[in-house]
């Protein structure tokens, strides 16, 4: 995109064992997409959107959520 900007996108998938599947829990998928600012001098400033699907089962923790967030490195 930009020197200063960074896309990020990840994809996860997650498998429960069998002794925990048994019980009825479902496998499910999340996400992230975002981008991130480098201001320089370890300062950087991300904007995204992070969430999963079986909302059904797992209710509002697998929701769609924006995160914003500022990082300073020492």
């Amino acid at each position: 995109m930009a020197p200063s900007l960074t896309l990020k996108a990840a994809v996860g998938y997650t498998r429960f064992a069998s002794d925990i599947k048994d019980l009825g829990v479902p496998n499910y998928v999340d996400y992230a997409v975002g981008v991130s600012y480098d201001f320089g001098s370890g300062l950087a400033l991300y904007g995204g959107v992070q969430g999963a699907n079986k909302k059904g089962y797992f209710g509002d923790v697998n929701k769609a959520r924006g995160i914003v967030m500022l990082s300073k490195t020492l």
